[in-house]
């Protein structure tokens, strides 16, 4: 899976995107190269209590790659 992130936000390419490139059906080296998406790598989402906790996602970025990460959160109780 490829994607880049812009002002902290994850985009992957989608079709129209893919289309602009003169390129038919582009490979990810040309998406990588033209459009500067980079190899994304997912961790593993970690066991949580849905009921009490929620994921929050967060990115790494390195020169080739983008990690996501996951963390496990405590929902706050409700206050009246």
């Amino acid at each position: 899976m490829l994607g880049k992130l812009v002002d902290g936000i994850l985009i992957t390419p989608n079709e129209m995107e893919k289309k602009r490139i003169i390129i038919t059906n582009p490979s990810e080296e040309s998406l990588k190269f033209n459009l500067g998406y980079k190899d994304l790598i997912i961790d593993e989402k970690p066991e949580y209590n849905e009921e009490t906790q929620y994921l929050k996602t967060s990115y790494e970025e390195t020169d080739t790659t983008i990690i996501k990460h996951w963390e496990v959160k405590e929902i706050p109780p409700l206050t009246e």
